[in-house]
């Protein structure tokens, strides 16, 4: 029970997730509506008898508020009577009414058919997603812990699979080691079984939702929305497509994938100092893969919707399906250790693609800012969570206006403007072009080179053509495309000096 100069030193601190001040003319549904959210969050304390600018002005019949206070947590359901703590402290004379509920994880708690929980010194109301989190968590078995039971053995791929038990193995301490087996074998079905991989659904071994996401052939197969949908687009709306693809399989697959799709849609930066060059990513590689990896260990697989990675000329766009969990606010995300998928989790952390809890959005931060970009952005609602990545201006390597140590400044090869229109394909062209004194190109050999479709190869070497520093010569499959005479390295050196 709190003392007097405990009541005081909470009035003093003011109203906050654990601390609620009320009059004694607070009417019964608004005690149930405030006790069933501190019940679905980490419980709290109601003083009653103190204003909300934390004043002592007590009550004057505390049995009468106090049987008010037992009637409404008689009315949540379930009743939070029992769980309840009701009493009586004198403060300078006055009485205060104190109704502490401790934390609980046995169930969520409702009033008049609302859900609501607990938020900074507000009670929010719950939306269906995050409710469904709450119920899951505390039953006590996440979404990707469940069976799925219309997958088998042979939906998991034996290389991904001995990967995994390998990891987890050279995880363990040296004076613990895990003994490794070889899957498939009864042996490494047991200790899947352990790592959350498998479990028994119908009468027999089945993979999880995070052993078929982690170690399945295809995981798509059973889990519909667990694709990741990647785009890079024209300028800075998303309305002309340069090129997009959808990425499936395991999410280590998926973040192979995705990642090399960054690098071969996005440019580089060139930094010149001490007499040398360094080329620099349009965007951060790091704060890309913690973004990427972010979105698809944190999201919610129970929905169809995918997650998507939109890149523009100035930023990448990553939105994941499932807002931020009960209890965590986007001003506070850094450090979160509060994680949807907790067999998810550590099977990524065992592969190594995720370092250690709460680190990610942190080391995403720290990534930009020693690259000299604004912060990330972050944004989320109850239903999803996007993350915005700044990046260097576009084109910058070979034709932005970079610093030598002497402070001369070196034009580009090609105007500035036309070469930030331009992707990094044409642009590598361009430089081989130039470096070899020319050159020629057909379409099919284009879109070999770049691994591209006779669609975005032809889009591709027409932009260059358009801007002049193509031509077209022959027509139907003898097409080629050179270099124009005025862009050939002679002129282009002129222009340099």
């Amino acid at each position: 029970m709190l003392s007097a100069v405990e009541v005081k030193a909470l009035a003093r601190a003011g109203e906050s997730e654990t601390v609620e001040f009320k009059l004694e003319n607070e009417v019964q549904p608004d005690i149930a509506e405030l006790l069933a959210a501190f019940a679905n969050a980490s419980g709290g304390v109601t003083l009653f008898g103190i204003t909300d600018d934390g004043v002592v002005v007590g009550v004057s019949r505390p049995n009468q508020l106090t049987a008010r206070i037992r009637a409404a947590a008689r009315s949540c359901k379930p009743p939070l009577d029992e769980a309840l703590t009701v009493y009586t402290v004198s403060v300078d004379g006055k009485e205060v009414v104190v109704a502490t509920l401790p934390s609980l994880d046995d169930a969520v708690y409702s009033y008049a058919g609302a859900f609501r929980r607990r938020s900074g010194s507000s009670n929010i109301a719950l939306s269906d997603t995050a409710l469904y989190d709450l119920v899951l968590r505390r039953r006590g078995r996440e979404f990707d812990s469940r069976p799925v039971a219309s997958a088998s053995l042979d939906d998991l791929d034996p290389t991904s699979v001995n990967q995994l038990i390998e990891a987890r193995a050279s995880f363990t301490a040296p004076t613990s080691p895990l003994t490794q087996a070889s899957y498939p074998s009864d042996e490494a079905n047991t200790q899947l079984q352990a790592l959350g991989v498998l479990t028994a659904g119908a009468g027999r071994l089945v993979p999880t939702v995070a052993g078929l996401l982690v170690a399945g052939r295809e995981p798509q197969t059973h889990i519909p929305g667990a694709s990741l949908q990647i785009a890079r687009f024209r300028g800075t709306q998303p309305v002309e497509f340069l090129d997009r693809a959808e990425l499936t399989g395991n999410i280590p697959a998926q973040i192979k994938a995705a990642l090399a799709f960054v690098d071969r849609t996005t440019s580089f930066a060139a930094k010149i100092g001490g007499g040398e060059r360094e080329d620099i990513r349009q965007f951060p590689p790091a704060a890309v893969r913690e973004a990427i990896i972010n979105a698809l260990l944190h999201r919610d697989y129970q929905t169809t919707a995918k997650v998507n990675v939109s890149i523009f000329d100035d930023r990448i766009e990553v939105i994941n399906p499932g807002g931020l969990l009960p209890g965590v606010e986007l001003e506070h995300i850094v450090g979160s250790h509060l994680l949807r998928n907790r067999t998810l989790g550590p099977l990524l952390l065992w592969l190594r693609w995720v370092e250690s809890w709460g680190t990610g959005i942190r080391r995403m931060k720290a990534a930009m800012q020693e690259a000299g970009l604004p912060k990330p952005v972050f944004q989320a609602t109850d239903n999803w969570f996007q993350v915005t990545l700044t990046g260097h201006p576009t084109g910058l390597e070979p034709t932005s206006l970079v610093e030598q140590p002497t402070g001369v400044r070196v034009k580009p090869l090609v105007k500035e403007s036309i070469w930030r229109g331009l992707n990094e394909r044409q642009q590598t062209l361009l430089r081989e072009f130039s470096a070899a004194g020319g050159g020629r190109i057909s379409a099919s050999g284009y879109g070999a080179k770049f691994n591209l479709s006779p669609v975005q190869s032809f889009r591709d070497l027409r932009r260059l053509v358009e801007v002049g520093l193509l031509e077209r010569i022959g027509k139907g499959k003898y097409t080629v495309y050179v270099m124009r005479e005025q862009n050939s390295p002679g002129n282009i050196q002129d222009e340099m000096m």
